[in-house]
Order: structure tokens, then C-alpha cells, then sequence
């Protein structure tokens, strides 16, 4: 009798094992039972059925914010935002697979949902929030508290005023929530603004501010004086209300961007002066001349503290005068405490074509930050090694991209050297620490090369900024060829074995230049046609870098996504004089 219970539990083990095994095999290439993507069932389907699926039921590629007195519409483009069908399958594929024996336990899944994911997408987050605050300043763009406006040197009172607005980071939450569960459309938070300050608040302290911003303030370092202008001193300024009783503070926002607009002009990065070639291909090079750099965070307390011991009941005539501490990179003994031993990379960029000012303007800049030398751990900045950017340092006016347009302006053509310069930081496998496209597609940037593989510089706000994170100096060089419209950057060190890939860009959703535009012009002969810009393809560009160490071992992986704005053809047209 024992026996036959024995046969039969054995009979009974092998049909479930056999079960089981119909059961995995059947579900090895399908999604398991009780697997749902935002509520709906994805059970059965093969990874192509759910890719199309998913596909098919995907929403408009746009954000529509609607209220009772707007709607507003932002494409996913303008936010970097893209949903992935495939990554999403593979989430839903292995739910439920965590192990062998786990697969069975989704059996119930045939009665019951057991997971319920959501899609997945990627999103340009820095781009989000620029859209939202553009959103919020287009459609409320008035409320503020009272502020004091110059007009000349004299102070005037902007009054306060009241009504609603966008609450941003309460929207930017909702739809980070929403756009894995397929929601594009939302109702902007609004809120109520009550201003802190009104006019009459000010008033209070009027002749307290008129007085600071009368008085005499300067930076000083060694022979040279920095004499801030009325407007720099007002920014320096922030109210605020306790009680009733409106006092004058430091604002720290407005100390620091005086402050940083201060180092940019005292700033001098330390510079190799010659670098010579023996017939063994030795590099050598003579000691550099001593870096200064401003210490910000005392001049900001020193900023700070001026501003808090300020006798603001009275006008005074004396200057105020305030050292600015910096610190000095002295030269080592010798070139071999540098490291300075080998290329470690170059980058090209070629600029036929140019004009005579543009040209003036690239040799003057990659004069300026040919030599620069960068300590282990130190970040390399455009703008603090090329210095300021003006007729006074020996630049030309030619064309730059401002506001939309090429207009003429002081520096044109010193973005052909930043771009040289991201492309050997690109190619020695340096982290890269700030960097921003152009604006639209520039001819110069593609001689010779992919599209993408260029960066702006605009001072002293845009920057071109890597990183040396190896363990010796590096040298930044420049070499010139204006016969061959040709410049070479590159970067000398202590190789470390790195290997760098960077997949070639890719160009996505290209997009036409807009119609031409016409713009009347009665400076010109009447009929008379001249051609201002020249129209340009717009869409995205997308490429990839992997640095791996001499091990082969990933240091870091990095994505660049650039967007190109597409760039009509603006003509000028003379018409008749009134």
C-alpha cells in the first residue's frame, strides 16, 4: 500500500516538473502572466508583440499645459525627451525572472496583477526647467516685490505687484511623475503671490541706498584698481522685511557675480613660456610663469563684510578700498616635477573662408592660452586662460551669434578656438566639465570634421571648462598654420594608458531652415537685395565617449547631446525713404 502512495506522489511530482518545464519554455521568450504596463495586461506577448504594442499607444510627442486662460505647447524635442519601447519591454520582460523557481510564482498572475510598471523615457531635465520658467515668465510675467531701478545715478522705486503664478517645481514633480504613466497634458499649478515688499517699505531705506550707491568702492590688486559702477553696487544689495522694519543686506547672489566678473580680469592661469623637441623626441619645456588666481570666497566675505558695516546714514567722500587676496602657483625647481614627458592628444579645427578680423581674433586667442598649464586635480577654463575678451587686449570686432543673430562684436571667431580645445579635451579622455553647443550649425566647425564637435564661449557667463584627473601637470599648446586655415591643440603630459572611443555623431530629426526672412530697410537703394545670414539645417546630434583606464576597466562613459536650432536666410531690403 506504501508503495502505491509512493508511485503516485512520484507520478505527481513528474507531472508538475513536467508542467513546469511546458510552463518555462512557453514563457522563455514571452512576458509572464500578471504583468501589466499602466494598468493594462502585457501577459503572453512575445518582446516584438509588446514592442509594437506599446508603440501604438503611445501619446503625441508634446506637452500641452492648459488652464482656464491658456494653453501652451511644448514639443518633446525642445526637452530632450524620448520614450523607449525597448527598455520598457526589457523592464516587463524580466519581471518576475529574478530566479528560476520565481517564474512559477507568476502563475497566480493569471487571475491577479503582480506588477504593474511604467514606461520608460529619458528627459533633459535642465532643459524642463528652462522651458517651465519660460512659461511662467510668459505668462505671468509682472508679479514681483517692489524693487529700486537707476535711472542714471538716481534711485526710483518699482512698485510691488500682486496676482498669481506658476507654481514651477510643483509642476516639474507632476509631470515627472506622469510621463512613465503616458499623461502629456497637465493644468498648471497656480498660485497666489503676495509680494514682501512694497513700495512704501522702500521708501524707509531709499536714502540709505541712494548713499551706498554714491559712495566710492574699489578692488584693488597690486597696481591695478577696479572701481565698481553704480548698478554693480545696487546688485550687491538685498531687503529684507522682520517685524515691520525693512533693513539693508548683503545679496549674496549679486556679491558673487561681482565677484566672478572680478577673477575673470585679475585671473592669469600659469603657462609654460617655450616648448622644444631634442632628436630623441624629448619634450622640454622652461619653468611657467607664476598663476594668479583670486581667492572668491574671501573677497565675497570681504564684500560681505563691507557691506554690513556700511554707515548708511550718512555720504561720505572717502574711497573704500578693498584688497583682493589671490594666490599665486609658483614655478617648480624643474621640468621633470611637471611630468611633462608626451602628446597625450590633439584636436583640429580648420576656418578657411574666414576674414581677415576673424583670423586676427583665432591667433590672438590661441596665443593667449597656448602654454597653460594645469595642476593634477585642477580644472582648465577658457575664459580665465584666454582673459578678457576686448579691443583693449587685442581683439577685433567680427561676427559672433548674439540673440538670436551674427551681428558684429568684439571677439568673433575665438569660439574656433574653444572648439579646438573640447575637441583635444574630448580626445584625451578628460572629464569635460562644462561645455554648451552653438546655437545653430556653423560652417568653420564642420570643415573636416562631424557635426557637434564644437563650444561656445560667451564671458563671463559661458564657459569651456575639463578637468586634468590625472596624476601629473598637463600642458595646453597651440600650433597655428593660417596659410593651411588650420589649428592644432594639444595637450602634453604623463600618459597613463587610457583608452578613449568616441562613436561618430549622429544626426537625429533634422530639421529645414524656416522661409527666408525680409526686412525692410531704408538705409538701402530702393529694390536693392543684400543677404545677412545665410539659412542653416537645425535638429539633434547625439554621440557617446568611453574612457577606459590601461586595465580596461570603464573610468567613465559620457553622452553629448547637442541641439541646433534651424536657421533661416535673412535678407535686407531697401525700400523707398518717407
Amino acid at each position: 500500500m506504501i508503495r502505491k502512495h509512493v508511485v503516485y506522489i512520484v507520478y505527481i511530482i513528474s507531472a508538475v516538473f513536467f508542467l513546469g518545464s511546458l510552463y518555462n519554455l512557453y514563457y522563455s521568450q514571452r512576458i509572464l502572466p500578471g504583468v501589466y504596463l499602466n494598468g493594462k495586461s502585457f501577459a503572453n506577448l512575445t518582446k516584438a508583440e509588446a514592442e509594437g504594442k506599446i508603440k501604438q499607444s503611445l501619446p503625441p510627442e508634446s506637452i500641452v499645459f492648459k488652464s482656464e486662460s491658456f494653453s501652451y505647447t511644448l514639443s518633446f524635442e525642445d526637452i530632450g525627451m524620448k520614450y523607449s519601447a525597448k527598455d520598457t519591454v526589457e523592464k516587463l520582460f524580466s519581471s518576475g525572472r529574478e530566479s528560476y523557481f520565481s517564474q512559477f510564482k507568476n502563475i497566480a498572475g493569471f487571475f491577479v496583477l503582480l506588477k504593474d510598471s511604467e514606461l520608460s523615457f529619458d528627459l533633459d531635465i535642465d532643459s524642463l526647467n528652462m522651458e517651465l520658467a519660460t512659461l511662467a515668465a510668459e505668462k505671468y510675467p509682472k508679479h514681483k516685490d517692489a524693487y529700486f531701478n537707476l535711472d542714471g545715478n538716481v534711485l526710483a522705486i518699482k512698485e510691488a505687484s500682486e496676482g498669481e503664478e506658476i507654481n514651477t517645481l510643483s509642476l516639474e514633480e507632476d509631470i515627472l511623475s506622469s510621463l512613465p504613466k503616458g499623461i502629456v497634458v497637465y493644468k498648471p499649478p497656480i498660485i497666489s503671490f503676495k509680494p514682501s515688499l512694497y513700495a512704501k517699505d522702500l521708501e524707509g531705506v531709499k536714502i540709505a541706498t541712494q548713499n551706498f550707491v554714491n559712495s566710492k568702492l574699489e578692488m584693488v590688486y597690486e597696481d591695478k584698481s577696479f572701481a565698481l559702477e553704480t548698478d554693480e553696487k545696487l546688485a550687491m544689495l538685498a531687503f529684507k522685511k522682520v517685524n515691520g522694519d525693512v533693513s539693508i543686506v548683503p545679496d549674496l547672489d549679486g556679491i558673487s557675480f561681482i565677484v566672478n566678473k572680478l577673477s575673470s580680469e585679475v585671473n592669469e592661469e600659469p603657462k609654460g613660456t617655450v616648448i622644444t623637441f631634442d632628436d630623441k623626441g624629448k619634450i622640454n619645456f622652461e619653468p611657467p610663469i607664476t598663476g594668479v588666481l583670486v581667492v572668491e570666497e574671501d573677497l565675497s566675505k570681504e564684500l560681505k563684510n563691507y557691506i554690513e558695516g556700511f554707515n548708511f546714514t550718512g555720504l561720505t567722500s572717502e574711497v573704500g578700498r578693498l584688497q583682493i587676496t589671490v594666490e599665486k602657483a609658483k614655478p617648480k625647481s624643474s621640468e621633470n616635477d611637471y611630468g611633462i614627458s608626451e602628446m597625450l592628444a590633439e584636436g583640429v579645427s580648420y576656418f578657411r573662408g574666414s576674414s581677415s578680423n576673424r583670423i586676427h581674433n583665432i591667433t590672438t586667442a590661441s596665443e593667449k592660452i597656448s602654454g597653460s598649464l594645469i595642476s593634477p586635480g585642477k580644472n582648465f577654463s577658457f575664459n580665465d586662460s584666454v582673459g578678457p575678451i576686448t579691443l583693449a587686449e587685442g581683439f577685433n570686432e567680427s561676427y559672433i551669434i548674439s540673440k538670436g543673430r551674427t551681428v558684429l562684436g568684439t571677439g568673433g571667431g575665438v569660439c574656433q578656438v574653444s572648439t579646438t580645445v573640447y575637441r583635444v579635451a574630448l580626445n584625451a579622455g578628460l572629464p569635460i566639465v562644462d561645455r554648451t553647443a552653438h546655437a545653430y550649425r556653423v560652417s568653420y566647425y564642420e570643415q573636416n570634421s562631424s557635426v557637434g564637435l564644437d563650444a561656445t564661449i560667451y564671458q563671463p557667463s559661458v564657459d569651456l571648462v575639463f578637468k586634468n584627473d590625472t596624476k601629473h601637470h598637463i600642458l595646453v599648446y597651440t600650433v597655428l598654420d593660417t596659410k593651411e586655415s588650420k589649428l592644432v591643440v594639444k595637450i602634453y603630459g604623463t600618459g597613463d594608458g587610457r583608452q578613449v572611443e568616441v562613436t561618430k555623431p549622429k544626426i537625429l530629426n533634422q530639421l529645414p531652415p524656416p522661409d527666408p526672412v525680409y526686412e525692410d530697410d531704408p538705409n538701402l537703394p530702393e529694390g536693392t537685395l543684400v543677404q545677412e545670414e545665410y539659412p542653416a539645417w537645425g535638429g539633434s546630434v547625439v554621440y557617446s565617449r568611453v574612457v577606459k583606464s590601461s586595465t580596461g576597466e570603464i573610468m567613465y562613459e559620457d553622452e553629448f547631446k547637442n541641439y541646433y536650432k534651424p536657421w533661416p536666410a535673412v535678407y535686407k531690403k531697401g525700400i523707398k525713404k518717407d
